[in-house]
Protein backbone atom coordinates (compact mmCIF):
# COMPACT_ATOMS: atom_id res chain seq x y z
CA UNK A 1 0.00 0.00 0.00
CA UNK A 2 1.54 3.46 -0.88
CA UNK A 3 0.23 6.15 1.82
CA UNK A 4 1.14 9.56 0.96
CA UNK A 5 0.36 13.18 2.78
CA UNK A 6 1.01 16.63 1.64
CA UNK A 7 0.98 19.15 4.05
CA UNK A 8 0.30 23.37 2.49
CA UNK A 9 -0.41 26.37 4.56
CA UNK A 10 -2.90 28.47 2.90
CA UNK A 11 -4.41 31.53 4.33
CA UNK A 12 -3.05 30.60 7.83
CA UNK A 13 -4.94 26.99 7.73
CA UNK A 14 -2.38 23.92 7.97
CA UNK A 15 -4.39 21.42 4.98
CA UNK A 16 -4.09 18.24 4.27
CA UNK A 17 -4.45 16.16 1.17
CA UNK A 18 -4.28 12.14 1.57
CA UNK A 19 -2.75 9.85 -1.62
CA UNK A 20 -3.24 7.31 -3.23
CA UNK A 21 -3.51 4.10 -1.25
CA UNK A 22 -4.19 0.54 -2.41
CA UNK A 23 -7.82 0.55 -1.79
CA UNK A 24 -8.23 3.34 -4.20
CA UNK A 25 -6.01 0.97 -6.96
CA UNK A 26 -8.44 -1.32 -5.97
CA UNK A 27 -11.35 0.72 -6.91
CA UNK A 28 -10.09 1.80 -9.74
CA UNK A 29 -10.33 -2.50 -10.70
CA UNK A 30 -13.54 -2.62 -10.11
CA UNK A 31 -14.34 0.47 -12.11
CA UNK A 32 -15.52 2.73 -9.42
CA UNK A 33 -14.40 6.26 -8.95
CA UNK A 34 -10.77 6.72 -7.37
CA UNK A 35 -12.21 8.08 -4.09
CA UNK A 36 -14.02 6.36 -0.79
CA UNK A 37 -17.33 7.71 -1.84
CA UNK A 38 -19.48 6.92 -4.83
CA UNK A 39 -21.72 9.72 -6.12
CA UNK A 40 -24.75 8.93 -8.22
CA UNK A 41 -25.05 12.16 -10.53
CA UNK A 42 -28.46 10.89 -11.81
CA UNK A 43 -30.13 10.59 -8.17
CA UNK A 44 -28.66 14.27 -7.46
CA UNK A 45 -26.46 13.08 -4.33
CA UNK A 46 -23.75 15.10 -5.01
CA UNK A 47 -21.84 16.94 -1.86
CA UNK A 48 -22.06 20.47 -1.82
CA UNK A 49 -19.27 22.65 -3.29
CA UNK A 50 -17.84 25.80 -0.77
CA UNK A 51 -19.37 28.91 -0.91
CA UNK A 52 -18.73 31.02 -3.77
CA UNK A 53 -15.48 33.34 -4.78
CA UNK A 54 -17.77 36.31 -4.98
CA UNK A 55 -16.28 38.49 -7.95
CA UNK A 56 -17.40 38.53 -11.75
CA UNK A 57 -16.33 36.01 -13.82
CA UNK A 58 -15.83 33.72 -10.58
CA UNK A 59 -17.29 30.22 -10.46
CA UNK A 60 -20.95 30.25 -7.94
CA UNK A 61 -21.88 28.30 -5.21
CA UNK A 62 -23.70 24.45 -5.34
CA UNK A 63 -22.90 20.98 -6.03
CA UNK A 64 -19.92 20.86 -7.93
CA UNK A 65 -21.51 19.57 -10.89
CA UNK A 66 -23.78 22.78 -11.27
CA UNK A 67 -21.06 24.73 -10.66
CA UNK A 68 -18.96 23.04 -13.26
CA UNK A 69 -21.80 23.20 -15.73
CA UNK A 70 -22.32 27.20 -15.46
CA UNK A 71 -18.98 28.00 -14.88
CA UNK A 72 -17.73 26.20 -18.55
CA UNK A 73 -20.77 26.88 -20.22
CA UNK A 74 -20.30 30.80 -19.44
CA UNK A 75 -16.77 29.80 -20.44
CA UNK A 76 -18.13 28.93 -24.01
CA UNK A 77 -17.95 25.30 -24.09
CA UNK A 78 -21.13 23.47 -25.67
CA UNK A 79 -23.65 21.86 -23.42
CA UNK A 80 -21.90 18.57 -25.21
CA UNK A 81 -18.58 19.58 -23.88
CA UNK A 82 -19.31 20.98 -20.80
CA UNK A 83 -21.16 16.98 -20.27
CA UNK A 84 -17.70 15.34 -21.17
CA UNK A 85 -15.80 17.49 -18.68
CA UNK A 86 -18.39 16.60 -15.59
CA UNK A 87 -18.21 12.94 -16.22
CA UNK A 88 -14.70 13.09 -16.14
CA UNK A 89 -14.82 14.50 -12.92
CA UNK A 90 -17.79 12.39 -11.77
CA UNK A 91 -15.35 9.40 -12.47
CA UNK A 92 -11.90 10.79 -10.85
CA UNK A 93 -13.79 12.22 -7.81
CA UNK A 94 -17.25 11.54 -7.44
CA UNK A 95 -17.70 15.51 -7.66
CA UNK A 96 -16.34 15.66 -4.52
CA UNK A 97 -13.52 18.70 -4.40
CA UNK A 98 -12.73 16.75 -0.84
CA UNK A 99 -11.95 13.85 -2.54
CA UNK A 100 -8.13 12.04 -1.25
CA UNK A 101 -6.10 12.11 -3.94
CA UNK A 102 -6.79 15.50 -5.59
CA UNK A 103 -9.98 16.97 -5.86
CA UNK A 104 -12.31 16.88 -8.44
CA UNK A 105 -9.66 15.81 -11.26
CA UNK A 106 -7.10 14.30 -8.92
CA UNK A 107 -4.71 16.76 -9.67
CA UNK A 108 -1.53 15.17 -8.04
CA UNK A 109 2.02 16.26 -7.50
CA UNK A 110 2.67 19.46 -9.18
CA UNK A 111 -0.57 20.18 -10.61
CA UNK A 112 -1.46 19.83 -7.17
CA UNK A 113 1.08 22.07 -5.93
CA UNK A 114 0.26 24.50 -8.68
CA UNK A 115 -3.67 24.69 -7.65
CA UNK A 116 -2.64 25.44 -3.64
CA UNK A 117 -0.76 28.33 -5.61
CA UNK A 118 -3.81 29.65 -7.39
CA UNK A 119 -5.70 29.44 -4.52
CA UNK A 120 -3.51 31.69 -1.99
CA UNK A 121 -3.04 34.48 -5.18
CA UNK A 122 -6.97 34.26 -4.94
CA UNK A 123 -7.40 33.97 -0.94
CA UNK A 124 -9.56 31.08 -1.31
CA UNK A 125 -9.77 27.45 -0.21
CA UNK A 126 -8.03 24.91 -2.49
CA UNK A 127 -10.57 22.24 -1.46
CA UNK A 128 -13.58 24.29 -2.64
CA UNK A 129 -15.35 23.16 -5.97
CA UNK A 130 -15.80 26.78 -7.40
CA UNK A 131 -11.89 27.69 -6.92
CA UNK A 132 -11.37 23.85 -8.67
CA UNK A 133 -13.56 24.79 -11.23
CA UNK A 134 -11.81 28.13 -12.14
CA UNK A 135 -7.93 26.28 -12.07
CA UNK A 136 -9.41 23.67 -14.25
CA UNK A 137 -10.49 26.35 -16.90
CA UNK A 138 -6.84 28.34 -15.68
CA UNK A 139 -4.94 25.00 -17.11
CA UNK A 140 -6.73 24.47 -20.16
CA UNK A 141 -6.41 28.02 -21.26
CA UNK A 142 -2.38 28.13 -20.02
CA UNK A 143 -0.63 24.54 -19.70
CA UNK A 144 -3.34 22.37 -21.22
CA UNK A 145 -4.18 24.44 -24.04
CA UNK A 146 -3.97 21.61 -26.76
CA UNK A 147 -6.70 19.44 -24.33
CA UNK A 148 -8.82 22.74 -24.81
CA UNK A 149 -8.24 22.32 -28.45
CA UNK A 150 -9.05 19.14 -28.46
CA UNK A 151 -12.47 19.17 -26.39
CA UNK A 152 -13.98 22.51 -28.71
CA UNK A 153 -13.66 19.86 -31.56
CA UNK A 154 -16.04 17.46 -29.66
CA UNK A 155 -19.59 17.45 -30.73
CA UNK A 156 -21.31 14.72 -28.09
CA UNK A 157 -21.05 14.23 -24.48
CA UNK A 158 -19.34 11.03 -25.05
CA UNK A 159 -16.87 11.74 -27.74
CA UNK A 160 -16.04 15.36 -25.10
CA UNK A 161 -15.96 12.69 -22.36
CA UNK A 162 -12.88 10.62 -24.38
CA UNK A 163 -11.11 13.85 -25.32
CA UNK A 164 -10.81 15.02 -22.00
CA UNK A 165 -10.04 11.76 -20.16
CA UNK A 166 -7.51 11.59 -22.94
CA UNK A 167 -6.08 15.19 -23.53
CA UNK A 168 -6.34 16.31 -19.57
CA UNK A 169 -6.89 13.41 -17.54
CA UNK A 170 -4.11 10.64 -18.94
CA UNK A 171 -5.55 8.50 -16.51
CA UNK A 172 -3.54 5.30 -16.01
CA UNK A 173 -7.22 3.28 -15.36
CA UNK A 174 -9.53 5.36 -18.11
CA UNK A 175 -12.52 3.33 -17.60
CA UNK A 176 -13.60 5.17 -20.48
CA UNK A 177 -17.29 3.36 -20.33
CA UNK A 178 -18.11 5.14 -16.87
CA UNK A 179 -16.85 8.36 -18.46
CA UNK A 180 -19.07 8.38 -21.12
CA UNK A 181 -21.68 7.38 -19.28
CA UNK A 182 -21.59 9.83 -16.83
CA UNK A 183 -21.30 12.51 -19.39
CA UNK A 184 -24.73 11.62 -20.72
CA UNK A 185 -25.99 11.64 -17.27
CA UNK A 186 -24.64 15.44 -16.93
CA UNK A 187 -26.10 16.70 -20.13
CA UNK A 188 -29.58 15.24 -19.09
CA UNK A 189 -29.05 16.43 -15.81
CA UNK A 190 -28.05 19.97 -16.53
CA UNK A 191 -28.16 20.50 -20.03
CA UNK A 192 -31.95 19.14 -20.12
CA UNK A 193 -30.83 16.58 -23.03
CA UNK A 194 -29.92 19.46 -25.25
Amino acid sequence: MIALAFFAIAGGVILMVAGVTGSTIASAAKGTPDHAKVVDVSAGSEPAAASPTGSAGKAGSGPAGQVAWDYLTKQGLTPAQAAGVIGNLQQESGLDPHAPGGGLAQWIGGRWDELVRFASRQGADPNSAPLQVEYLWHELTTSERGALLALKRATTPRQAARVFSEQYERPGEPMLGNRERYADEALARYGGGK
